[in-house]
């Protein structure tokens, strides 16, 4: 099935600018940049649909703006449909206006002018209607533009194909389609068309209301006779940490006609938030360790060292259904030789029965209250919402100081830790969560832990410098703050690096008077460290922080054994992060109840819905939580081939030893072709299934992104990256893939 994946490119002008008008709403564009290539030749009447040219929010279609050749008929201009994906290749036309030249201003500056304006819904798409003596729409290079063939190299000038999106054409069309019938394309190719269109958001959109609270209607400050000034970028109060990020593209809706990305995200304007990923250089000995490592030479999955890793999770009993999704990934995706450790609420009878309910290879136990549980009386604003007492907020607290005990549940080499509302979607989990010492050298390994092949491997760990979370938490510890740790999951942590961090709060906020035993002085410096924390947010913040285990840890093993870890930090140059630690690394689980959420959507003010096992509204929240956690799951089910097990093996509810039901391709236990049962139900959940996931972007995404479909790593930023950089990861993906099969 062509998918819908919406790869608009955003570049917002004032309306007054663009047309010379005076309405009240400003105009958005929508498409890819216009650029006089060559056309791309066609034969016969045609349909095409670029999905570099669809929509994200509701709004009307006046302009487009395109490039055609200076030769070409006034009255030869294609006429222009909104269409909706139904899936199996087929499309429904939902509008349709024929175009008349409004403006030629060159070769890369024509204007057409829809005769009737067309209204778009999210995630519909435009496409053109082409007869046979009709123009062809240019095709562009992207995401760099040349305007002129290299020197001495004659003739070679892009010509608009890009593998990272796609295009469809249906042919045979002698007359264009009519609202309510369909389209059905079957030739598909990588290539975008020199096209945008002027969208002016709908008056109830949030589009209209961001882009006028971010002050890009015509009560902005500066007028259309009036050229901008880089001084006066940030006079709004915007800035540029928030605005000039992604670097090199930045974010779309801080910038318009007069106030640009070039303008504002320079090293003037912005300091030390301006980033030329292009002209950014590695030391070549940092970069020569820079590598994907999942693959061997002979393209097999990366042999890992013998490691001992245990997951661990702390919730409590409202929270079941969240963990049983994660529980269900964990066995898909998790090495059958991990363990798998979840802790709950003790003093509590449902709790107990939430233990009782969980898998046999999953090592529950019930956690006490900490000491000083009855005198924890502070609420925080970011979490319930709803109302569910003084005693959920005092847990929050409780789940983050037993994460600091986590190694006396485990006596793993390293303990992952995670929440319950995270689920993972990968295969090859131990090639991407850790990565091999040059030659199995013993560098990064600590004292007294040399028994293991553990010091052989560096856990990763990601985290963005873009979005202040918990300031408190890592100020209170007095660590320099580099970044935002609460990023991805699981956090895999070497087991002796707990005890220092207990320690580091005992030292700063311990009773040195006292008898009491060590587990005690932790205890109750840890309830000094929370009220610290808590001060200093409503001193600089006005709200309390609860401190967060992944800021604490996070940034406690940054400042202390950051050569233990290998480390993907996203804009990692606004806090002057050593560029070889601002590279992507693949994901191996996504954060569902986070699902597409944007960090605009906090300063711009859009209502977001956390979708979660207790959200409101209540069943839409669980409802449409299960169905995501689903998808992401089936995204990496579906990544790998399937096969029946020959082995005869037990399910893995009702045994002690969770069976693996991910393998690698030349595993010894051998494999059968599915049968014809398993290969229908593989057909509706890779075809259909996959669709939650597949509406707004490639199902790979998932792999870059910190909130699927929403904060993806993107090509431009790490183009200082080299073997590091998006495509390269994700081929490298596509080999480990190659080398597992999913037996269930």
């Amino acid at each position: 099935m062509l998918g819908s994946s919406l790869l608009a490119a955003w570049a917002v002008i004032p309306r007054a600018v663009l047309c010379g008008g005076t309405e009240k709403l400003p105009s958005i564009r929508v498409g890819n940049p216009v650029a006089p290539w060559p056309s791309w030749d066609s034969e016969g009447s045609i349909v095409v649909l670029d999905l570099g040219i669809c929509f994200t929010t509701a709004g009307t279609v006046h302009l487009v703006n395109t490039c055609v050749e200076r030769s070409i008929a006034s009255t030869a201009w294609p006429t222009f449909l909104v269409l909706q994906d139904r899936g199996d290749w087929q499309w429904s036309v939902r509008g349709v206006s024929q175009a008349t030249l409004a403006q030629r201003g060159g070769a890369s500056s024509t204007k057409l002018l829809l005769q009737s304006p067309l209204r778009v819904q999210p995630g519909e798409c435009l496409a053109w209607h082409v007869g046979s003596h009709g123009n062809d729409l240019h095709a562009v290079a992207v995401p760099r533009f040349v305007t002129s063939s290299p020197p001495g190299v004659p003739g070679v000038v892009p010509d608009g194909a890009d593998k990272f999106t796609v295009s469809a054409i249906s042919r045979g069309q002698s007359t264009p389609p009519q609202v309510g019938e369909r389209v059905v394309f079957h030739e598909v190719q990588h290539r975008r068309y020199a096209l945008q269109v002027e969208l002016e958001p709908a008056a109830s959109s949030f589009a209209a209301l961001a882009l006028g609270k971010l002050g890009h209607g015509p009560d902005s400050a500066v007028s259309a006779g009036h050229a901008a000034r880089a001084e006066d970028c940030w006079s709004t109060g915007l800035s540029p940490e928030t605005c000039c990020v992604p670097a090199g593209v930045g974010s779309p809706l801080c910038f318009d006609g007069h106030f640009t990305y070039k303008l504002c995200c320079g090293k003037a304007s912005a300091g030390s938030a301006a980033f030329d990923p292009f002209l950014a250089k590695i030391d070549i000995g940092a970069r020569s360790k820079m590598k994907p490592n999942l693959v061997d030479a002979s393209g097999s999955p990366r042999e890992m060292p013998e490691i001992s890793v245990d997951l661990f999770v702390r919730t409590f009993h409202g929270k079941l259904q969240e963990l049983m999704h994660l529980l269900q990934s964990v066995a898909i995706f998790w090495p059958s030789s991990w363990g798998v450790i979840v802790v709950l609420d003790g003093e509590s009878a449902l709790d107990e029965a939430a233990c009782a309910l969980l898998p046999n290879w999953a090592s529950c136990s019930l956690q006490v209250k900490p000491p000083f549980f009855a005198e924890l009386t502070n609420a925080y604003g970011s979490i319930d919402r709803h109302g569910q007492g003084l005693d959920r907020h005092r847990g929050l607290v409780w789940k983050e100081w037993s994460e600091c005990w986590a190694d006396r549940h485990s006596s793993a080499d390293f303990i992952a830790i995670a929440d319950s509302d995270v689920v993972f979607t990968t295969f090859g989990v131990p090639q991407l969560l850790f990565q091999p010492e040059a030659g199995h050298d013993r560098e990064g390994v600590e004292p007294g832990h040399s028994e293991t092949n553990s010091g052989n491997v560096r856990p990763v760990i990601w985290a963005h410098a873009d979005n202040v979370q918990f300031p408190g938490a890592v100020h209170r510890l007095r660590l320099p703050w580099q970044a935002e740790f609460m990023d991805a999951f699981p956090l895999v942590v070497r087991r002796q690096h707990f005890g220092e961090l207990r320690q580091r709060i005992v030292d700063l906020y311990g009773d040195r008077s006292t008898t009491a035993g060590a587990d005690e002085q932790f205890d109750w410096a840890f309830a000094t460290y929370v009220r610290a924390v808590q001060e200093y947010s409503m001193e600089a913040r006005r709200a309390h922080e609860c401190p967060s285990f992944h800021s604490m840890m996070g940034s406690w093993l940054w400042t202390k054994h950051r050569d233990a870890y290998i480390w993907s930090i996203r804009h990692g140059h606004l806090t002057g992060v050593e560029l070889q630690h601002t590279c992507p690394r693949l994901r191996v689980a996504q954060h569902v109840a986070y699902w597409g959420r944007e960090n605009w959507m906090s300063y711009g003010g859009y209502p977001f819905k956390h979708l979660k096992v207790g959200g409101r509204p209540e069943i839409l929240s669980e409802v449409a939580y299960a169905a995501r956690a689903t998808s992401v799951i089936l995204a990496g089910i579906c990544a790998v081939p399937w096969k029946s097990n020959a082995s005869g093996e037990p399910g893995t509810r009702m045994t002690t030893l969770r069976r693996a039901l991910g393998h690698l391709s030349n595993h010894s236990g051998g494999f059968a072709p599915p049968d014809f049962g398993l290969v229908d139900v593989q057909r509706d959940l890779c075809s259909h299934g996959l669709g939650l996931v597949e509406a707004s972007a490639s199902s790979e995404d998932r792999l870059l992104a910190r909130c699927f479909p929403a904060q993806r790593w993107t090509a431009v930023e790490a183009q200082h990256c080299g073997s590091l950089r998006p495509a390269r990861l994700l081929a490298e993906h596509r080999r480990l893939m190659t080398g597992y099969v999913f037996s269930p």
